[in-house]
């Protein structure tokens, strides 16, 4: 009888729930040459009955045991079980998906040596749900078909080999014995002993199998004893007593922590019997000699050459051709394919002699993960390595080989030519060509500073992997110089000085050797190598690590600007120690109200990791009252459940959900919320939830910001959600699942929905119902973070379709009549309205420009608009000539409006003399292209809220031109179009440009207006003439009145612009400057809380981007602290000892909340009005602020935000001395902007009272702030003294010094013999032949630690005596004083307070003065300590923060002027 091609083996056991699924699964797959044989262990329950209903199926054998025989034995059969080529051993409870078997039967039939395949499973439940992919550390990312060392991987992870999920070679399996009679993990032993006969596996990296989770199956029992230690202690011995025991010292470092996390796992009593065999283990390990695979090849060793590739194929068929062409021919080829579309084909047509192997990833790994697979596959001695779009020169391996053999090298490479080149329709086009890396001798110190020796051009031998380690996966980039540094310190680099390799360089096709997501932050890359490998104190390496850190900081533009924004967002937004304590003091004086929060999980097992996380940030909360229930099929697996009050586990049977209802009817908490396991907290998550509480007592459900935490631990991805809107919720899930709710209105609604993923989605449409919109409340700030490596492998579609019910459901209940659709973006819906009365609407169009332009656009209005009824108006200026033929055909109404009349008052008495309610104000610049648009903008108004309806106007290329607007964005703080240029297809952040939605304004180009509303709120003003300004400002005020704006998609029109005749003889600029600020003092609160964007999110440069610029440092937090925004420009020097200081150690003692402005030599951008309203500054600190446009700020700032302003000085501006070089770029009128600024500003602060004097006639309010030394910075700097032969004697600053410095010209020549000079900073040429160390400038952070180093024995401070220098501070005292250093100073204003030497400026007096000092040190030391101990009791400007704080504070009567200022422009 002929023997099937494939068995089926099902062993059972009381499996009456399951073996059904099991038998179905497997009767459906696509195989039909198979025998099913069900092997039942004498089942007491139904299992038979159910059997017996597959019994009809001749394929199918049913055999039932007499007695119970055990698992074991059962399985033992089932492994002996048939004839047929392959096996496959399924439990009872387990089931296949569809494809399974034939995918396993075609992968060992196209590869004959392979023993066996297997594939990644699914966890499901008791209810046949996908729980999640049971993904384990040993599976590759992609599938395999042989080449791996499965022997030593199987201990190095683990088994990772689910016994349901392989189909076995039966002809392999016959040469091993069966089961291991006394190991109770007998599949990891039998999977490990087929592995030493044939190692040789086939992975298909795609789950095709379903493990069943539930508390009766063995697993259970077996995790919670010692067999997984004892088997673990066996699959080792077994494997080092075999064949293949040289085949682990590659991994013998991993399977000794695989063996020492399992101990880990139990108390020392069960581990006891264990020790002397593990030690025996770990003492073999560590004996284990390197095996190097047996070749074909005497006496040529066998090259692999890594070719990592991804969506390349036009360039990769170059590579592989490069190697093919090799002289050298002993070579081997491993393309990994990263992720990218499929190469199999090219590869195959391309391997013309059989050596090349293809390794697909499923996912991108990156490089470093991509170039791992590729060496963990290869079986090379040597081992090389080239990209997709590189080449070898023919000679280049034999090159490489020769001089690896002939030096007894390790490591060698050779030179590599760059080309840059356009590849157009798939063909390479050469620009130019360059070595810019062939002179460069090799040097392991170069190597630590930065890498000149490309990764195509190595070659090393597989051992010195041994010893290094592979590429580092965690590194996004610079993978091969980290593990270049790593050889460099283990053995001798050969340099090959020949040209072998074609590195191939394209600049703007996207296609570079690095993405630009790698490229995002390089000086951050080269520090964290930098930190790895230390070059000890050598200062030469130190400075030329500097250097290139510095040059990188000056390069080009940040590539990821949105990522890079939001990580300095997260470092901005921080919970530092200063902010708990002023939120523990909130909490303990401000609360009335203190409510409990209890939190339920639902758990599946194998997410007690997941649970963990949880756990671990809930413990972490400021706020201590909160509980949770974990809700499990599962037992109790932690203690501490018993242990504190806080924590409830709860094992139940049935339906998870059902649970928990009953644990929050329950409850006697004030809120409750369903969190998903993993979801994590930020630790002022319960408290910013309560603080709100306090000032909302109305909410009764709120919900948070939140974003994703990746798999490399990085935060990404926040989602900024508006304020709660109706129509957008309607459109999208975009609160999200997880939702605070009142457990009393939870359990009045009746608990959550049991429908998989719509129990949020469907809760807040119930809510909404019994409460309204104002019951929802939102927290704008991130605080919560999901994990992606506990996303579970859910139903999507299934969800999609269970919210889509609920929709529906509430629409229903609301008497709305309405089709809800999936939208175009998955997870969206389209709620198409019913229109079924059609009432008339009156189109009113305010015309301009030519008539041409008007024929157009009636024809598109008439011919492409399906609404029936609707009634044409046209407005014109008298003079404008319209066709009388085509106002006939149009069926038009004309009305006109003389020069003297405004048109929108025009507008207004059109709209009072209509007969509908509908009004829409149309532009003749919109084109209808979609007969139903107006209809769609019409079932809107059905809503008796919504006042305004707008559609989406786009371009004639189909990009989003016109529609809805973000207040308080672009420059002038009035508003941008929200996804203006996205194409039509472009989801938008979140989604949001695809769904209809709530928005604050909307363009009046194309505007339905409800006719009682229009006439109620005065229509469009006719004050304003720009268009924009019109339609916002019409739309604020009918937000104040109640009524709803809504944009949608769904309409569509075409804008081809329009002229403007209103504005024929306006001066732009100044009506645009007029009217924002008039616009802006009327309603600049609402424009800079725009409810339908979020407080994060930029109102400058990119919408929805990330403001990493002007949000406030703590917007969790309500609290009395001064606040100030600081911007200073002039020098980084002045900024820092003027802004950034200052402020930042204000906010580091809790004095004050500041805002500082990044210094920058150009202009820096400003906040516009509206950001400065969202920051609620309490002052604006300007600092040499004198540029045009910040003075135009200013004044803007002045007008409208009312903001109290300080303008500061450090230096008499217009009184620079001529050998100052600033003084010939200074500006020219430098006087008459200081003048302008001090008369701007409130108050002025200065660092010394002359310069105070010589301002006193510009300002009536002038306070003296000195400059004071940072404690953090100055405290803990030390200087030695008499580390030379002879008195150091010296001098620091900047360039600016000539003049003071010509001073010392005749001092220093004559002394030169009785000290050593040393000069920082600056040296004038006449001084230099005289100087015994000069020491080049340095960046002002590292100033202070250099000026240490100097170890002066004496300093001097020389000025020249002039308005300027009279003015200046006493700075170079103070820093000279905190170093210890005695000082000789010029007898000058800045100079004459503290203890030192001042001098007439007579080169004498400054000789006598030293010479005194250096021939008595000990005086001379001593007048240093009494300079420090001065410095240091009042000089450190933690002393002064106070009174900072008083310079920064507004008084009470400036209060009260800009009170009476804001309360006369808001009459107006």
């Amino acid at each position: 009888m002929r023997s099937p091609l494939i068995i089926v083996v099902i062993t059972t056991y009381a499996h009456e729930n399951y073996i059904g699924k099991t038998l179905a699964s497997v009767l459906e797959q696509d195989v039909q040459d198979m025998e099913v044989i069900v092997l039942d262990d004498c089942s007491p329950d139904a299992t038979e009955e159910v059997v017996g209903k597959y019994l009809h199926d001749e394929r199918v054998i049913y055999r039932r045991h007499d007695r119970n025989i055990g698992g074991k034995a059962n399985n033992t059969l089932a492994l002996q079980s048939g004839s047929g080529k392959y096996l496959v051993w399924l439990h009872g409870d387990d089931f296949f998906l569809p494809g399974h078997l034939k995918a396993g039967i075609d992968a060992l039939e196209a590869n004959p040596d392979c023993a066996l395949a297997y594939s990644p499973c699914y966890w499901v439940d008791e209810s046949d749900r996908i729980m999640k992919v049971a993904s384990h550390p040993g599976h590759a990312d992609f599938s395999y078909f042989g080449g791996r060392n499965e022997v030593a991987e199987l201990l190095a992870w683990d088994n990772y080999i689910t016994p349901s999920a392989a189909v076995f070679r039966r002809s392999d399996l016959e040469q091993i014995a069966g089961l291991h009679p006394d190991i109770k993990a007998a599949d990891w032993d039998l999977f490990l002993r087929l592995a030493i006969h044939n190692p040789n596996f086939a992975f298909l990296n795609k789950p095709s199998t379903a493990y069943r989770i539930h508390d009766k199956q063995f697993s259970t029992e077996f995790y919670a004893s010692t067999e997984p230690l004892r088997a673990h202690v066996h699959v080792l011995e077994v494997a080092l007593q075999s064949s293949m025991r040289n085949s682990l010292c590659e991994y013998r470092t991993q399977i000794a922590d695989c063996l020492q996390r399992r101990l880990s796992a139990y108390l020392p009593q069960k581990t006891e019997p264990y020790v002397d065999r593990v030690g025996a283990i770990c003492g073999q390990l560590i004996e284990l000699e390197a095996v190097n695979e047996p070749r074909n090849y005497t006496d040529q060793p066998l090259v692999s050459v890594v070719v990592t590739t991804k969506d390349r194929p036009e360039l990769l068929q170059d590579t592989l051709e490069s190697i093919n062409s090799q002289t050298y021919q002993v070579w081997e080829v491993l393309v990994v394919n990263d992720g990218g579309v499929d190469v199999e084909e090219l590869i195959r047509s391309l391997d013309r002699h059989g050596r090349f192997r293809y390794i697909r990833h499923e996912a991108c790994k990156g490089l470093p993960g991509a170039r791992n697979t590729g060496i963990r596959f290869s079986r090379g001695e040597i081992l090389c390595y080239l990209d997709d779009d590189d080449t070898y020169r023919p000679e280049h391996l034999s090159t490489v080989v020769r001089t690896l053999c002939e030096n007894n090298a390790d490591f060698v490479y050779t030179e590599a030519e760059y080309i840059h080149e356009q590849v157009e329709n798939g063909r390479r086009k050469e620009l130019a060509r360059g070595t810019p890396y062939s002179d460069i001798e090799y040097s392991r110190d170069r190597l630590h500073v930065a890498n000149y020796i490309p990764v195509n051009t190595w070659a090393h031998r597989r051992d010195l992997l041994n010893r290094s380690g592979l590429f580092d996966p965690e590194l996004n980039a610079f993978e091969d110089w980290d593990l270049l540094i790593r050889f460099s310190r283990l053995v001798e680099f050969v340099h090959i000085p020949q040209l072998t390799v074609e590195v191939h360089m394209r600049s703007s096709s996207g296609q570079e050797h690095m993405t630009q997501r790698e490229r995002k932050d390089f000086p951050s890359l080269y520090r964290k190598i930098y930190e790895r490998y230390d070059v000890g104190d050598d200062p030469e390496l130190m400075r030329q690590r500097e250097q290139q850190l510095e040059s990188l900081q000056a390069d080009g533009d940040d590539p990821d600007p949105e990522h890079s924004g939001y990580l300095r967002w997260i470092e901005q937004h921080k919970l530092e120690d200063r902010d708990i304590k002023r939120l523990t003091e909130r909490m303990m004086t401000s609360w009335t109200v203190q409510p409990a929060f209890h939190f339920v999980i639902t758990h599946v097992s194998g997410l007690e990791e997941a649970l963990a996380d949880t756990l671990d940030s809930l413990g972490s909360q400021l706020y201590g009252g909160w509980g949770l229930s974990v809700v499990s099929h599962a037992p109790c697996p932690d203690e501490n459940f018993e242990k504190f009050d806080m924590l409830e586990w709860l094992q139940v049977e049935g339906d998870l959900m059902s649970a928990v209802n009953s644990v929050v009817g329950e409850s006697g908490a004030d809120w409750v919320a369903l969190v998903e396991a993993g979801s994590t907290f930020e630790p002022h998550f319960l408290y910013s939830c309560v603080d709100h509480l306090q000032q909302h007592s109305e909410w009764r459900l709120l919900y948070v910001d939140e974003d994703r935490i990746g798999q490399d631990g990085e935060r990404y991805d926040p989602l900024f959600k508006p304020e709660f809107k109706l129509e957008l919720l309607r459109s999208l899930p975009y609160l999200g699942n997880f939702l605070l709710i009142k457990q009393n209105d939870l359990a009045m609604l009746g608990g959550y929905t049991t429908a998989p993923g719509a129990a949020a989605y469907d809760l807040i449409f119930r809510l909404l119902e019994r409460f309204g919109e104002r019951a929802v409340g939102h927290i704008a700030d991130v605080l919560m973070h999901r994990q992606d490596r506990f996303q579970l492998a859910l139903d999507q579609q299934a969800i999609a379709e269970n919210r889509r019910l609920s929709l529906a459901a509430h629409l229903n209940r609301c008497a709305i009549d309405a089709d809800v659709q999936h939208g175009a973006l998955f997870g969206s819906y389209f709620v198409d309205y019913a229109c079924r009365e059609k009432p008339p609407v009156d189109v009113i169009v305010p015309l301009s420009g030519r008539p041409e332009t008007v024929e157009l656009f009636l024809d598109s209005l008439l011919s492409s608009t399906a609404y029936p009824q609707f009634r044409i108006r046209l407005l014109v200026r008298d003079g404008f000539e319209l066709s009388p033929e085509l106002l006939e055909k149009a069926g038009a109404e004309v009305n006109v409006y003389s020069e003297n009349e405004a048109q929108w008052q025009k507008v207004l008495d059109m709209v009072g003399a209509s007969d509908t309610e509908h009004v829409l104000l149309m532009s003749p610049g919109c084109i209808a292209v979609q007969p139903n648009w107006l209809e769609r903008l019409v079932a809107h108004m059905h809503k008796d809220d919504v006042a305004v309806v707008a559609p989406r106007l786009i371009s004639s290329d189909k990009k989003v031109v016109g529609g809805g607007f973000i207040l308080g964005a672009g420059p002038y703080s009035i508003g941008m179009v929200a996804y203006g240029g996205l194409s039509l297809e472009d989801p938008g952040y979140m989604g949001r440009a695809q769904v209809a939605q709530e928005m604050s304004a909307v363009s009046a180009s194309c505007m339905l207006v409800r006719k009682s509303v229009f006439e109620s709120v005065g229509g469009m003003s006719a004050d304003l003439k720009i268009p924009l300004y019109q339609a916002v400002d019409y739309c604020l005020r009918v937000a104040e009145s109640g009524g709803k704006i809504v944009w949608t998609p769904h309409s569509t029109l075409m804008y081809l612009g329009e002229d403007q005749s209103e504005l024929d003889g306006v001066d732009i600029d100044e009506a645009v400057t007029r009217e924002s600020e008039a616009v802006c003092s009327r309603a600049l609160a609402a424009l800079a809380k725009d409810s339908g964007y979020n407080r994060n999110l930029k109102l400058g440069g990119n919408r929805f981007s990330v403001d990493d610029s002007f949000a406030p440092p703590l917007p969790h937090t309500n609290d009395s602290l001064h606040r100030v925004v600081g911007l200073g420009a002039g020098s980084i020097g002045s900024w820092k000892f003027r802004i950034q200081q200052p402020l930042q150690a204000m906010r580091g003692e809790g004095v004050a909340d500041s805002l500082i402005l990044p210094f920058s030599k150009d202009l820096v951008q400003l906040p516009n009005m509206a950001e400065l309203e969202r920051l609620q500054a309490d002052s604006l600190l300007m600092h040499n602020a004198m540029h045009d446009p910040y003075m135009d700020a200013m004044e803007a700032f002045k007008r409208v935000n009312q903001t109290f302003i300080v303008f500061g000085q450090d230096d008499l501006m217009y009184a620079m001395p001529p050998k100052n070089p600033f003084s010939r770029t200074i500006y020219k009128d430098v006087k008459k902007r200081v003048r302008r600024c001090l008369g701007i500003a409130d108050r002025v602060i200065v660092t010394t009272q002359p310069l105070a004097d010589e301002l006193s006639g510009m300002a009536d309010d002038i306070r003296v702030v000195p400059n004071y030394l940072d404690q953090a910075i100055w405290g803990g700097l030390r200087s030695q003294r008499g580390v030379s032969d002879k008195p150091r004697v010296g001098w620091a600053g900047a360039q600016q010094h000539l003049g003071d410095l010509e001073l010392l010209e005749e001092v220093v020549r004559e002394t030169a013999d009785e000290v050593d000079w040393v000069f920082f900073g600056m040296c004038p040429e006449f001084l230099q032949p005289y100087v015994k160390e000069i020491h080049n400038p340095v960046t002002f952070g590292k100033y202070p630690q250099k000026l240490a180093t100097l170890n002066l024995d004496l300093a001097v401070a020389p000025l020249e005596h002039n308005r300027f220098n009279e003015c200046k501070s006493n700075l170079r005292l103070l820093e000279y004083g905190a170093l210890g250093w005695p000082v000789i100073a010029s007898d000058i204003a800045p100079y004459r307070e503290g203890p030192v030497c001042r001098v007439h400026n007579q080169a004498r007096a400054w000789i006598k003065a030293i010479r005194e000092r250096i021939h008595d040190m000990d005086a001379t030391r001593q007048e240093a300590d009494v300079l420090r101990d001065w410095v240091r009791e009042n000089w450190f400007l933690q002393q002064h923060l106070h009174e900072w704080l008083r310079a920064l504070n507004p008084t009470s009567d400036c209060r009260q002027r800009h009170a009476a200022q804001s309360a006369g422009m808001n009459s107006k």
